[in-house]
Formats: C-alpha cells, sequence, structure tokens
C-alpha cells in the first residue's frame, strides 16, 4: 500500500487507497490539502471521492457560507444543485416572503400582513430558509 505523504499517517490509515490517489490527485492541482481533510472528517472518504469537486465548485460560484447553508436542509449528494436552488440572501423570513409577493403582485400598502406567518403558511413548503439563505426545497 503506498501511503501518501502529505496526508498526516493517522488520517492516512483510515482512508483507502482510492481516497489517498484522489487526493494526491487534487492536491497536485490547485485544491488544499487542509479543506480537503476538514471535508473528509465532515463527511466521508466516499462522499469526497464523489462530491468535493462539485462542493468546491459550488462554494467558489455562491459562496461556502451558501453552500454549507444548503447543505444543513439537504444531502451532500445535492450538493452540484446548491446554484440552481439558491434564490437570495434575506435578512428574515418575512422579508422573503414580503418581496416574494410584492414581486408576484401589487400588495395594496393598505394590508397589514404578518409576513413571518405567510412565508410558514404559503412559502414554507417551496423554500428553505437557513441562516439568512433562501433556497427552493423542490428542485
Amino acid at each position: 500500500m503506498t501511503i501518501t505523504t502529505a496526508v498526516p499517517i493517522e488520517i492516512a490509515s483510515e482512508l483507502s487507497q482510492k481516497a489517498l490517489d484522489y487526493i494526491t490527485e487534487l492536491v497536485e492541482g490547485t485544491y488544499a490539502l487542509e479543506d480537503i481533510l476538514e471535508f473528509i472528517k465532515e463527511y466521508n472518504s466516499d462522499d469526497f471521492i464523489a462530491y468535493y469537486v462539485d462542493y468546491v465548485e459550488q462554494g467558489e460560484r455562491v459562496g461556502y457560507d451558501v453552500v454549507d447553508a444548503f447543505l444543513q436542509e439537504n444531502n451532500i449528494s445535492d450538493v452540484a444543485r446548491v446554484e440552481d436552488a439558491f434564490i437570495g440572501n434575506y435578512d428574515s423570513e418575512a422579508q422573503f416572503a414580503e418581496n416574494y409577493y410584492n414581486d408576484i403582485m401589487d400588495v395594496p400598502s393598505a394590508l397589514v400582513v404578518d409576513w413571518e406567518e405567510t412565508f410558514h403558511q404559503s412559502l414554507g413548503y417551496d423554500y428553505d430558509y437557513v441562516e439568512g439563505y433562501v433556497f427552493q426545497s423542490n428542485f
């Protein structure tokens, strides 16, 4: 068995040769070993092989904070869909609901609307609000 010298021995001993070879390939490219090891610790080596490049690509497109928020509500296998599911950054569920309905109709200013409750009753099935980010939940 060949051990990748870039990976600490205590971690390398727990990884398959396939994972070690892939780490070597990525590190020889433009990927940071520390980030790779953090990903493997958060998920696992199989998910690393299957989804790490998608995770990085999505992180570079929309921001790693957005990707990490998305993954709080979704599976790592869906990581390639972050950019498509991402709606935007909002201060609250209420702000998103108000913007959503103002964009699709002329909401009379004389109405008093509980936008937070509107989100939960009308939009919460189709959208997820996570740490200030809104994602479509049906992608």
